[in-house]
C-alpha cells in the first residue's frame, strides 16, 4: 500500500506464494492494482519485487529527476538493496527510512489507515462465509474481496487525517507532548561519562520523624531548614527527588546480531555508497573458497565460446557419446591437456579437500586458465550465467574428463552436461 500526503492513493500490489502469475489471481483487483510472484512457499516482499513496486509507483506518479517525490518507510532489508536504491536515484525518488521502533507513532498507514482497512476486511470475510456455506476461502477470492474495504479505508478523509496525526504533512514538531517520550525514561540511558553524577541526600533524625515536628532536609546546593520557609521558598522537592526512578542497566555489547538502526536518506550519495560496498562484500563470501594464483604469461587468455561447445555437443551424438580413455599419471598428462578439455581440479583446504568440474580455456606452460562449471542435481553441470574462471597449476589437475553428453536436443537441455561413467559420489564435490 502506497498513499500521498494529498489523500491520493497508489492501487495496491498484490504477492502470491506462486511460482508464476496468473491472471487468474487477478480477478477483482482494484483498478490498476499489480500482481506478483515470490515463490510457492513465500509471499514475503523482497529487493527484486520491491522494485517492481518502485516502477509501480514511477508509473502512477510520474515522478522524474526533475519533479522528485519522498517515499518514506521502514528500515525491512527489501527496501534498502543497492538495485532499489540505484533505481530510485535514477527515476527521481528520495528514499527516507523512518527511526527503528517509532513505525507505530510516525507511519501515516500504521496510524490511521491499516486499523479501519483490517476491521472493513474481517466483516468482509465474515459476510463471504456466510454467503457461501461449506466453501473455504482461497487465495483467488483474495483480490476480490479486499476491494470494497480498500475503497473505503483508503479515502482522503483518513489519509490526510493520518499524515496530520504523525506531524509529517502539515510538519508539526508539537504534535507529541512531553508525555509520550514518559515511557523512554528508563531505556533511555545516559553516556558512560554521565554515570557519575551526585545524588541528593536525605538526612532526617529520628527526633524529626515525630508529626509535631519538621523535618530537616538537606540538598546540595539549597537551604531548607523549616516548613515555615517552604512558602517563602519557590524550590520544592518532587518525589523523584527523595527516590529516583528506576534504570536500565547498561546495554551488553554483542558481537553478533543486528546492527543498531537509524533514520537514513538512502539515495544520498554517502548512504548509496555505503550499501554498494555491503553489497560487494555479501557477494564475495558467497563465492566458493578458491586460492587465486597469478598468471605469469603477459598473453591474453582466450575466451571459450560456450555455445558453439554445446551445440557441437547435440549436433554430433557420436562424438559426444564418445569415451575418452581416463588420464590420471602426470607422464600422461604432460602436454595432453589442451584447449577445450575438461577437467577435475582439486583445491585443497586447510581442513579439507574439494573438487571443481571446469574447461580449459588457455594453456600457458604448466598453468591452465580453467572456467569451472556449476554443479546441478545429481552428477550434472551447466556453464554459471556469470563466468568462473581461475588459474591453475598442473599439478592440481586431479584426472582429465571424459568429453560431457548433452541431456537433450533442446536448446534448454543442451546445456546440462554430464560425464559418463564418472563417479562424482567419490569426490567431495563444492
Amino acid at each position: 500500500m502506497t498513499v500521498s500526503a494529498t489523500g491520493q492513493v497508489v492501487p495496491p500490489v498484490f504477492i502470491f506464494p506462486r511460482a508464476r502469475l496468473s491472471d487468474n489471481l487477478m480477478v477483482g483487483a482494484p483498478i490498476g492494482s499489480l500482481g506478483l510472484v515470490n515463490s510457492p512457499t513465500s509471499a514475503w516482499i523482497n529487493s527484486n519485487l520491491f522494485v517492481k513496486v518502485l516502477e509501480h509507483i514511477k508509473k502512477t506518479t510520474r515522478c522524474t529527476i526533475d519533479d522528485k517525490i519522498i517515499l518514506l518507510m521502514d528500515n525491512h532489508e527489501s527496501h534498502c538493496s543497492f538495485k532499489v536504491v540505484k533505481y530510485a536515484k535514477d527515476n527521481g525518488i528520495v528514499l527516507v527510512t523512518f527511526p527503528p521502533h517509532t513505525t507505530h507513532r510516525l507511519q501515516p498507514l500504521d496510524v490511521g489507515v491499516l486499523g479501519p482497512f483490517k476491521s472493513k476486511v474481517k466483516i468482509a470475510q465474515n459476510d463471504w462465509m456466510t454467503n457461501n456455506p461449506g466453501k473455504t476461502l482461497k487465495i483467488h477470492d483474495l483480490p476480490n474481496l479486499v476491494k470494497e474495504p480498500f475503497q473505503l479505508s483508503f479515502n482522503l478523509r483518513n489519509i490526510t487525517s493520518a499524515f496530520s496525526k504523525t506531524g509529517l504533512w502539515p510538519f508539526s514538531r508539537l504534535v507529541f507532548p512531553d508525555d509520550d517520550f514518559t515511557p523512554s525514561y528508563v531505556t533511555d540511558r545516559p553516556e558512560p561519562e554521565e554515570n557519575n553524577q551526585q545524588h541528593l541526600e536525605l538526612n532526617i533524625s529520628n527526633e524529626e520523624c515525630l508529626p509535631s515536628t519538621s523535618a530537616q532536609i538537606t540538598i546540595p546546593g539549597t537551604k531548607i531548614t523549616s516548613p515555615s520557609t517552604l512558602e517563602n521558598n519557590t524550590q520544592l522537592i518532587s518525589p523523584e527527588d527523595v527516590r529516583t526512578y528506576p534504570k536500565a542497566g547498561p546495554r551488553l555489547e554483542k558481537k553478533r546480531g543486528r546492527k543498531k538502526g537509524k533514520a537514513r536518506i538512502l539515495t544520498e550519495t554517502p548512504e548509496k555508497n555505503l550499501i554498494e560496498k555491503e553489497t560487494e562484500e555479501r557477494q564475495k563470501k558467497k563465492q566458493p573458497n578458491k586460492t587465486v594464483k597469478k598468471k605469469t604469461s603477459s598473453n591474453p587468455p582466450k575466451k571459450a565460446t560456450t555455445k558453439r561447445a554445446l551445440f557441437d555437443l547435440c549436433s554430433s551424438s557420436d562424438e559426444s557419446n564418445e569415451y575418452l580413455k581416463l588420464q590420471t599419471s602426470d607422464e600422461e598428462m604432460s602436454g595432453d591437456i589442451t584447449f577445450g578439455d575438461f577437467v577435475l581440479v582439486k583445491y585443497s583446504g586447510p581442513k579439507s579437500v574439494k573438487y571443481f568440474v571446469g574447461c580449459v580455456d588457455d594453456v600457458d606452460q604448466n598453468h591452465y586458465e580453467i572456467s569451472f562449471l556449476k554443479r546441478t542435481l545429481g552428477d550434472t553441470f551447466i556453464y554459471p550465467d556469470i563466468q568462473d574462471t581461475d588459474n591453475v597449476a598442473k599439478a592440481d589437475i586431479e584426472m582429465v574428463l571424459p568429453k560431457p553428453t548433452a541431456t537433450g536436443n533442446t536448446e534448454r537441455s543442451c546445456s546440462v552436461l554430464t560425464f559418463p561413467k564418472i563417479l562424482f559420489g567419490k569426490y567431495n564435490m563444492g
